[in-house]
């Protein structure tokens, strides 16, 4: 599903990904484990398309990952910081922007944000806690019902009982 060959980061001097080979085969679950600063974060958004390599290549089922619609259509990265929306927009609204950008979006889902965790969609996204703001990731991540999707310590905030 989503190879890396001789995949590289760097900023400035600094170099966050070495040389990196990865070959990840679909209908499995992995976790990324590493100290803070091991470039964990720098990987997945990398992978996601979000960032462009310094060197090497990401594809995601054959196909270039970054700046390549038919890839990153399919993938869904939910970060700690959210990165959802504007503060002003709605859930809903993100909710729909989520189905427009992912056709595997369960369009149920967009209907009844996160019954579980008791938010209405009328709510806007900066009147959430930090907890209700991962607990919200995490509906729209599992929503997406894309075929790669990823957590970045999406949890970040959320009481015990939540998680």
């Amino acid at each position: 599903m989503i190879t890396t060959t001789a995949l590289q980061v760097r900023f400035g001097e600094t170099t966050a990904l070495h040389p990196l080979d990865l070959d990840l085969p679909a209908g499995r679950v992995y976790g990324l484990l590493g100290r803070n600063g091991a470039g964990k974060t720098t990987l997945l958004s990398t992978l996601a398309g979000f960032r462009k390599p310094s060197g090497g290549t990401v594809t995601f089922d054959g196909e270039p990952v970054f700046e390549n619609a038919r890839s990153t259509t399919r993938i869904c990265l939910i970060r700690d910081d959210g990165g959802l929306g504007d503060p002003t927009d709605q859930l809903a609204e993100i909710l729909g922007m989520a189905a427009m950008l992912r056709p595997t979006f369960r369009p149920g889902v967009r209907h009844r944000p996160a019954r579980p965790f008791r938010l209405s969609g009328r709510r806007r996204l900066g009147r959430l806690s930090r907890g209700q703001r991962s607990a919200f990731g995490i509906v729209v991540g599992l929503a997406s019902r894309a075929p790669l999707t990823m957590f970045d310590e999406a949890h970040l905030g959320m009481d015990a009982a939540a998680r």
